[in-house]
């Protein structure tokens, strides 16, 4: 039997890289598995022209599978808070 999955981003903090132009964002990882402790995942994101891509990976190689949630997510909250004119 497949254990459940659940992903959880928190975000430590936000800044904006005047060097490079570009935000990041600094957080864990969770994944949690049947209600469990799974592993736990400290990133770097930066915003770039193909979306976010993981430039830190503090606590170790972060799989491919959760990599590709972790940029997903980055997408759809960066789009989410455009919607909501979070920016403006």
């Amino acid at each position: 039997m497949e254990k459940k999955r659940v992903r959880r981003a928190e975000i430590n903090r936000c800044s904006w890289d005047p060097a490079r132009g570009r935000w990041q964002i600094s957080g864990q990882l969770r994944v949690e598995y049947d209600g469990y402790d799974g592993e736990e995942y400290a990133f770097t994101l930066e915003d770039g022209p193909d979306g976010y891509c993981i430039i830190d990976e503090f606590s170790g190689p972060i799989p491919e599978s959760e990599r590709y949630w972790l940029r997903r997510w980055a997408r759809a909250r960066k789009a989410q808070l455009f919607e909501d004119d979070y920016w403006r």
